[in-house]
């Protein structure tokens, strides 16, 4: 949801002194919004992160784990690598005004949290998911039938009482 509202939140907008620049300039030049910045990329990822969050999180998959890691480490490539170095631009506006200043909009927060939150899932999936070693046979290598992890566990149970 993060990157389907980054797309439409601003990214970074222009003032002109303490006035609104859009009532002087063309208004595009003013403001940009995520969706703008980076042709809706965003909205493709999202989607891919939803369907490697199911994967991970219902299915277990550790290849959607990583999947989700990869996704959020470019939701967080495109957030520094493009977005930042922009994010103070002025486009030419004071060569025509004088205390011309950028600011940063929210969809730059959001798109950093959102990025974060993808790559801590993945992770989480990662580490969350791993075999149970009392499922494993003695060395750990071979898996126990339901029988041997039934009796396994009656034995630890009648050991803790004793």
């Amino acid at each position: 949801m993060l990157l389907l509202i980054t797309e439409l939140s601003t990214l970074s907008y222009r003032t002109i002194g303490q006035g609104a620049c859009s009532t002087r300039v063309d208004p595009a030049v003013c403001s940009t919004t995520g969706g703008e910045a980076h042709s809706y990329v965003l909205w493709a990822i999202a989607v891919f992160i939803l369907v490697f969050a199911v994967g991970s999180a219902a299915g277990r998959s550790t290849a959607a784990a990583l999947a989700l890691v990869a996704c959020g480490g470019a939701v967080l490539a495109i957030a520094i690598a493009l977005d930042l170095p922009d994010l103070d631009g002025t486009r030419g506006l004071e060569t025509l005004y004088t205390d011309v200043q950028a600011h940063t909009g929210t969809a730059f927060t959001l798109e950093l949290i959102a990025g974060v939150l993808a790559v801590a899932a993945g992770l989480a999936g990662l580490t969350r998911f791993r075999p149970r070693t009392a499922d494993r046979g003695p060395r750990g290598g071979e898996q126990l039938s339901a029988e041997e992890r039934a009796a396994e566990r009656q034995r630890r149970r009648e050991s803790s009482r004793a």
